[in-house]
């Protein structure tokens, strides 16, 4: 399983395990909104970082 998260230069998301909750918070940190079709939009220079889901009983460390 794979998690999501989006990374400005300023600033940077939470793991999410789903892409499209990973999306819908992204406004939060100024990394790109949802459009009205609800087609995510990002920001220039937002990075989109993707990691295998650690396995249960591991820290969960920030890459």
């Amino acid at each position: 399983m794979q998690q999501y998260r989006f990374i400005t230069a300023n600033r940077t998301g939470k793991w999410y395990d789903r892409l499209c909750d990973a999306q819908s918070f992204a406004n939060a940190i100024g990394a790109g909104f949802l459009d009205s079709s609800g087609e995510f939009v990002p920001y220039r220079g937002t990075v989109l970082e993707i990691r295998g889901k650690p396995a249960s009983g591991q820290p969960d460390r920030a890459a």
